[in-house]
């Protein structure tokens, strides 16, 4: 499918913006049916926009960060379970770390202006995954995004 001059143009936004952020970050973009667009890093989905038809609209992946309250609270639970990572993924579940948030009928420049916020999702899931490995004393943590290797 060929893209329109107005996907041509956000298409060429998200890239310079993820490449100023993160030279590792590699964003692919592919054309799904109903002129949706799908943004992913890596093949890890970061994003979707349709700015074509009668409804526009776009998706942004929120993951909140952990703070140092909910570090505390899975510190301690850890502490009572030999299974770390049932404790820690049931946490975020209960506690809503992940949402996904749809924008309706905005205006092409309101899309633009919200790019920021897909660079958050994977710098978020990155800073909590390797949260979450050390707190499970996993040494060393792979990057879905830039398939880099972390080691602690």
């Amino acid at each position: 499918m060929d893209f329109t001059d107005l996907e041509k143009d956000f298409i060429k936004r998200v890239k310079k913006l993820f490449l100023n952020h993160n030279g590792k970050y590699k964003i692919q973009v592919q054309k799904l049916s109903g002129n949706v667009l799908n943004f992913n890093l890596n093949g890890s989905q970061v994003g979707r926009i349709k700015l074509q038809g009668k409804k526009t609209e776009m998706q942004v992946l929120i993951e909140n960060k952990f703070t140092q309250e909910d570090l505390n609270f899975i510190q301690e639970a850890i502490k009572k379970s030999n299974n770390p990572m049932v404790i820690i993924s049931t946490y975020k579940r209960e506690n809503k770390f992940t949402e996904v948030k749809w924008f309706v009928n905005l205006a092409y420049e309101e899309y633009v202006s919200m790019i920021p916020l897909w660079l958050e999702y994977p710098d978020n899931f990155v800073y909590n995954s390797i949260i979450e490995m050390k707190v499970a004393n996993i040494p060393f943590y792979q990057n879905p995004f830039t398939d880099e290797l972390i080691r602690f």
